[in-house]
């Protein structure tokens, strides 16, 4: 079809839809896939298709990070901050570079990222990723009182997401590794009321009960 109709509009959705098979027949075939995500893009600029540029960038980010080539899939989503018209391809791009940085345990970098999110557009669902995300590198940090900060945000304006109710459930494990036990106990009632559902509950407080 490329071939025969080189000029279609369809041209850059065939490679992007190439793309798409490639990267579900695993990891050797990453090489490939960035390839044809290269043409996909040089096709829609060529066609002046601003907006599927973008989401092709995003995309060709996305295969090198598969490729664990985190020094470059970084920057790919960084020009997207400078560049991008559309707010779910930036918000998006801001977490996955935030992301790139964190796998290169440019930790404190990672954290300024996805802060840059949270502050500009707190309505994203990439938000709540990125306060999740923020929280998870605190506490790997041993910044225990930062973590629970970020915690405490997190449920507080997105109780009833998923990141919400792990916020929640996060503020127990920092304030049991303060050896706050009673903030800790305060924390698992209060986290059993709001999801009484929750399958960690009984492990959580038979940890406090042996502590």
């Amino acid at each position: 079809f490329v071939a025969l109709e080189p000029s279609s509009p369809a041209v850059p959705y065939a490679f992007e839809g190439l793309a798409a098979a490639l990267s579900t027949r695993g990891q050797e075939n990453n090489g490939e896939t960035y390839k044809a995500l290269q043409q996909a893009k040089r096709s829609a600029r060529d066609q002046s298709n601003r907006e599927l540029v973008e989401q092709i960038q995003l995309e060709i980010g996305k295969a090198l990070y598969n490729q664990k080539d985190y020094v470059q899939a970084g920057p790919v989503w960084d020009q997207l901050l400078q560049s991008s018209t559309q707010s779910p391809v930036y918000e998006e791009a801001i977490y996955r570079s935030g992301d790139a940085l964190y796998r290169r345990e440019l930790y404190a970098e990672a954290i300024t990222k996805w802060t840059m999110l949270v502050d500009s557009v707190p309505a994203s669902s990439w938000t709540r990723l990125s306060l999740l995300e923020i929280g998870m590198t605190q506490s790997g940090l041993g910044q225990w009182s930062a973590a629970t900060s970020t915690y405490a945000k997190l449920n507080q304006n997105y109780p009833d997401s998923a990141e919400g109710r792990e916020g929640a459930f996060q503020l127990i494990q920092c304030a049991f590794n303060q050896d706050k036990i009673s903030q800790a106990v305060r924390e698992l009632l209060d986290f059993s009321t709001h999801y009484p559902d929750d399958a960690r509950i009984p492990r959580a407080a038979d940890n406090l009960l042996s502590s």
